[in-house]
């Protein structure tokens, strides 16, 4: 009969009860108590035991063999039920590798090999199970078949073991199952060719080197123009990371946000350098998590270019670079503003445009190198690159364009196209120049910043505009209309939108950087295309022809399609006696055209829109009566003409706001029935004007007739929307008449008070009125005058904004006094022909003085006595001082009475001072120049002088 089939379902517990039945079978046939044994060996006890340990071993190794068939069926299921359970374990771990390689992480080769493992035992048992169903179809389960059977059972037994160890490896290496992916470092990024270029790139990539490798640069900024080059720094720095320098990080990435950007693109770009991968349907948050989880372990350099905002690194899943985890995030974009946003601080670079001799290099490159540098093109060639200003987009997009043109007719075409501002002669200016910087343009924020920038093309090429000049400008057209009468902060919105304009580099800075702007070329030609090509309407077009040497104007058809006309800075010397019909002309600009002397009677008569007129430094001598027809006139700037007199039309231009009388040295006459009526007039310049303003009370011959009063500061003040004034008073009545007027010391920013022979003091306190607006203070000629009073010791905002100060001429000026709280904000003093002065000691206190002019004062013997004291408390002078200017003082001894430290001292100036041969400087670590006499230097003593040789220049 056969065997019984166990049915338990423990394998250790079945196959010892099994394994433990064998053993008392074959005990029982191999170790019989018979006879024999008791008959051959008779109180043979040892070699009893002897044969017992010889027959155990043979006995266990038969009982396994026995095994194997005995409990056949008991290892076949044993081997099936835990084949299932690996397969199970199995499963479960490749499901947690596969979501931890979506997350970046990777399976480690001994996961690799465990997984192999487990799909042959799989197979195997998997076989052993169908030989095992194969022989019980056969043989109904009976175990006759003994080879067949004790085969299967044998195998069975081994690979049930294999089984039972390969469930516990994964406890193992659990933890390795969450080993990161090495990724590959750096990839290498193909750029454009840098041929022509590298001289200036390697220089701005050694700027952003410097400032990426600083500790505490955890966001690095970059920002320039559109075309400047931005990209092609960012690819070169990062395949600066490769070469086999450890350079620390795991990964560097570069991503290019552009101008919507789709953050999923930007998650999976980043991702993909990681081998994640997620479903269609993840949503931001759920790519955000995983890369935070990824990166967090990971540290990173990650490159963002062509950023136009600000981009949330959080919301991406990128963790905030900083100083613990060693992370760097570098940003490009055309706005510094977006930089700054990104909190980058100062550590931000802006790049420049390429130099001469680099900017013909790419030019020549991009336009062929053999007919660019024929005898016959090569010069045109070059103007057409000094056209381009050093834009590196521009000079490949034009030289591109000139690569077919061969004759010199073709590039004198070319050149002329520039110059002229018709892009559609060259081809792609349009499509792959202009179009390309008009997003910078499109991304400004209204409408009012859109219409300042443009308004920028009407001044020449490459001219630095003045900041004052661009505020008076502003103002009068309109575009800070919504502040009204508050000039102080239409004047500061104006600066704010410069300074808006330079930071999306649209706009940089001039020849002086604080005070005036540029526009570059290139961007000054797509700006004019915006206006008369790309805006479209007929009526709304830039007629300009500024600083390009007009001796006739333009033919008056252009006239009439025009909004703003600027023909400044040429040399035109009659304007059309045929008045053109303007009936859209908003801006006329004809400043600095000094050969006009004159302008035709009916001139103005079809300008009924026109707002702002500038016929500044032309000789005009009078104004024509049709000057009235302006009725919507709101800045009329006359400054530097030779007008003798103001024409009683003028007084019916109701909404004029600014008229500019500065520098008219001609000026005699201003009838009070013409200022008396602009009722709306904020602005009157009548600076360095030879109109004498008296009191306004003055008798005239005729009491009832007031048409020939002259207009006095009684007439000034009935203005009531006057609210910025810059006046000079030549009178001792005037003088005392306007510090009396508490309005007119309210609103006057311009004061020169000059030569009054009576006036022996001039006292400036809190009681004679604050004097808020004044900037500009000029004392001249007054030459009775002995003490300078400004405030008192708690006259704290008395001259706030006060930062020009004169004094010339002023022969016995004996003490000038100024407490600590006063003149804190000055900035430039000048004194001159002041001979009883022996000292300015008060200029030792003031904080923010940048520079110094002293000339001509005899007596002085010091420029200020220093307190010890001052010193200790940290209170010390001269510390923002720039420029110090020191000639014609014959009695001076020194600057000051203790050596000190000039920080921001830039340029020494010396002259015919004879008995200053001592140099009381400790230290100036800016110093780039010191002027003076061979003879003085050879003679001065100072520690320092070998340092600055170099340095020195004579005068």
């Amino acid at each position: 009969m056969p065997l019984p089939v166990n049915r338990q379902n423990g394998l250790l517990d079945t196959g010892t009860v099994h394994i433990s039945k064998s053993k008392a079978l074959i005990s029982s046939v191999f170790l019989p108590q018979s006879p024999i044994t008791h008959t051959l060996l008779p109180n043979m006890n040892i070699c009893k035991l002897d044969l017992a340990v010889l027959f155990t071993p043979c006995r266990d190794s038969i009982v396994n063999h026995f095994d194997y068939l005995y409990s056949l069926s008991d290892h076949v299921r044993s081997l099936e039920k835990e084949t299932n359970e690996l397969r199970d374990l199995r499963n479960d771990e490749e499901r947690k590798l596969e979501d931890a390689e979506r997350r970046g992480f990777a399976r480690p080769h001994q996961v690799d090999g465990w997984l192999a493992t487990v799909r042959s035992l799989d197979t195997k048992s998997s076989a052993i199970q169908a030989d095992f169903n194969k022989l019980c179809v056969c043989l109904g389960c009976c175990r006759l078949n003994f080879l067949s059977g004790y085969s299967i059972g044998r195998r069975a037994s081994k690979l049930l073991k294999e089984v039972v160890e390969a469930k516990q490896k994964p406890a193992e290496f659990k933890d390795k199952l969450a080993e990161r992916l090495l990724p590959s470092r750096v990839k290498d990024i193909a750029g454009p060719s840098t041929v022509g270029t590298e001289s200036t790139l390697a220089s701005a990539l050694k700027e952003l080197s410097d400032c990426f490798n600083r500790e505490e640069a955890s966001i690095v900024g970059i920002y320039g123009a559109g075309g400047i080059g931005k990209t092609t720094l960012l690819k070169r720095f990062n395949n600066e990371f490769r070469g086999g320098v450890d350079h620390g990080f795991d990964e560097v990435m570069l991503v290019v946000v552009s101008k919507e950007p789709n953050l999923g693109r930007i998650q999976k770009e980043i991702g993909k350098r990681f081998g994640l991968s997620w479903a269609e349907g993840a949503s931001v948050d759920e790519r955000a998590s995983d890369l935070l989880d990824l990166l967090s372990k990971t540290k990173f350099v990650l490159l963002l270019d062509d950023l136009w905002g600000a981009i949330d690194l959080d919301m991406l899943g990128i963790p905030y670079p900083n100083e613990r985890n060693k992370c760097k995030v570098v940003v490009a974009s055309r706005f510094e503003h977006v930089c700054d946003d990104m909190g980058v601080g100062d550590k931000k670079i802006k790049l420049r445009y390429l130099e001469k001799d680099e900017a013909w290099d790419l030019f020549r490159k991009s336009a062929g190198e053999t007919h660019v540098d024929s005898f016959d093109i090569r010069p045109i060639a070059e103007d057409i690159t000094r056209e381009c200003g050093g834009l590196p987009l521009a000079l490949i997009v034009v030289g591109r364009a000139m690569a077919s043109k061969k004759t010199e007719e073709e590039w004198e075409h070319a050149a002329s196209a520039l110059k002229r501002h018709w892009p559609s002669e060259i081809r792609g200016m349009e499509e792959k120049l202009f179009h390309q910087l008009k997003i910078s343009y499109d991304s400004l924020p209204d409408v009012r910043t859109r219409e300042c920038f443009l308004y920028c093309c009407l001044f020449p090429e490459d001219h630095s505009i003045f900041k004052s000049q661009l505020v008076e400008l502003w103002i009068g057209e309109g575009f800070m209309d919504e502040y009204g009468d508050d000039l102080d902060i239409a004047h500061n919105k104006v600066h704010d939108i410069i300074g808006f304009l330079k930071s999306v580099c649209l706009l940089e800075g001039g020849e002086d950087e604080n005070t005036t702007v540029k526009m570059h070329d290139v961007i000054r030609d797509m700006a004019l295309w915006i206006v008369n090509v790309f805006r479209g309407g007929e009526n709304h077009k830039f007629l300009v022809n500024a600083g390009v040497g007009l001796k006739e104007v333009p033919d008056t058809e252009k006239w009439m399609e025009a909004e703003r006309i600027s023909l400044m800075l040429n040399e035109v010397v009659d304007l059309p006696e045929r008045a053109p019909n303007c009936s859209h002309l908003l801006t006329l600009l004809l400043q600095n055209n000094q050969n006009i002397s004159r302008i035709p009677t009916g001139f103005f008569e079809f300008m009924p829109l026109l707002r702002v007129l500038d016929l500044s430094w032309t000789s005009i001598e009078e104004l024509p009566v049709g000057i009235g027809e302006l009725v919507e006139l709101r800045h009329l700037d006359l400054s530097a003409t030779n007008i003798a007199t103001l024409p009683k039309e003028l007084g019916g231009l109701a909404r004029l706001r600014r008229l500019r009388l500065q520098r008219t040295d001609s000026l005699i006459s201003i009838p009070n029935n013409v200022i008396s009526r602009l009722l709306g007039l904020q602005v009157l310049d009548l600076q360095d004007s030879g109109y004498v303003i008296g009191g306004g009370d003055e008798e005239v011959d005729d009491l009832d007739n007031d048409i020939d009063r002259q207009v006095g500061l009684q007439d000034l003040e009935q203005l009531e929307r006057l609210k910025d004034l810059r006046l000079e008073l030549k009178s001792d009545h005037s003088v005392h008449q306007f510090l009396a007027s508490r309005k007119l010391r309210k609103i006057t920013s311009y004061l020169a008070v000059i030569e009054c022979p009576s006036l022996t003091s001039f006292i400036l306190s809190s009681s004679s009125g604050d004097m808020e607006r004044l900037q500009n203070l000029e004392l001249i000629g007054c030459r009775h005058m002995k003490e300078l009073i400004i405030g008192e010791e708690d006259d704290y905002f008395l001259l706030k904004s006060l930062k020009f100060l004169t004094l010339k001429g002023l022969r016995r000026l004996e003490s000038i006094i100024a407490p600590h709280n006063t003149l804190r904000n000055l900035r430039n003093l000048r004194v001159q022909h002041c001979d009883a002065l022996k000292n300015i000691n008060w200029v030792s206190r003031l904080r923010y003085l940048e520079r110094i002019s002293l000339e001509y004062c005899n007596g002085m013997k010091h420029i200020a006595e220093v307190v010890v004291d001052d010193i200790e408390n940290s209170l010390l002078p001269f510390t923002q001082v720039k420029i110090l200017e020191i000639r014609m003082l014959p009695e001076l001894l020194s600057i000051c009475t203790h050596p000190l430290t000039f920080p921001s001292l830039e340029s020494l100036n010396v002259r015919q001072c004879p008995k200053m041969i001592e140099l009381p400087v400790l230290g100036a670590p800016n110093l780039k120049q010191i002027q003076g006499e061979q003879e003085w230097w050879d003679e001065l003593r100072w520690e320092s002088k070998s340092a600055f040789q170099a340095k020195f220049r004579v005068n």
